[in-house]
């Protein structure tokens, strides 16, 4: 735990933001590489199997010690 999540500063608010950002744009590559994963293989169930998967690893790791949830650890 660093002093960032302890004092309310700006520049701790803005590290916050940068973190969530970098969170989404994860969650937006992993499902673009599923969608494209679903276009190559041409069979959904492969492709829901992967991402199963990916959530739970994820979750795994997401809530290790931490337990806030955002939006979208809420949604993996």
């Amino acid at each position: 735990m660093s002093i960032e999540d302890d004092i309310p500063t700006p520049k701790a608010d803005a590290l916050r933001h940068i973190k969530n950002l970098g969170e989404a744009g994860t969650f937006f590559s992993v499902s673009l590489g599923l969608a494209l994963a679903a276009v190559y293989f041409r069979q959904l169930e492969v492709v829901l199997a992967i991402a199963y998967v990916v959530a739970i690893i994820y979750t795994v790791l997401s809530f290790d010690g931490k337990p806030r949830a955002t939006f979208f650890r809420f949604a993996a």
